[in-house]
């Protein structure tokens, strides 16, 4: 894998018969170290000048997600345990709790797919059972066309 990635990330949100999704794709940077990947990437948050600056480290055992900038969390994904944090945003605080189910793993020479299964509670009431997949694509795959 390379050091310059492209980084999709899609979220799924499954509410009665509703299903809410999400996607961003954007460039960031790859590392591996000490057996954990670390995924570097902005997002743009709506509304706001300066992006959020995230970071993703993850390893067989366990996914972190960390935000700093317009909006702040380190979520925390590790299958069958239940991690709360605050996901504080301009116009205020909540409290999230993921009950992670399922983190499934799936690395290729260019390429590093993690599927996360969990239920989302938000001020401690269940909002949605989710889904969110990352998938880590070396640049120049992406550029031979082979993102997708």
């Amino acid at each position: 894998m390379t050091k310059e990635v492209i980084i999709a990330i899609k979220g799924l949100q499954f509410v009665d018969d509703d299903n809410d999704s999400v996607e961003f794709i954007t460039n960031g940077l790859y590392y591996l170290k000490n057996g954990k990947h670390y995924v570097l990437y902005d997002e743009i948050v709506e509304g706001y000048n300066e992006p959020a600056k995230n970071t993703i480290i993850f390893n067989d055992e366990k996914f972190e997600m960390i935000k700093k900038g317009v909006i702040n969390t380190h979520m925390v994904f590790e299958e069958r345990k239940k991690n709360s944090t605050y996901y504080e945003m301009p116009f205020g605080n909540l409290m999230i709790e993921t009950n992670t189910k399922q983190v499934n793993i799936a690395e290729k020479e260019d390429e590093v797919t993690v599927t996360i299964k969990y239920g989302l509670d938000v001020n401690y009431v269940f909002v949605a059972d989710c889904e969110i997949t990352v998938k880590i694509k070396s640049k120049n795959a992406e550029e031979l066309g082979l993102m997708g």
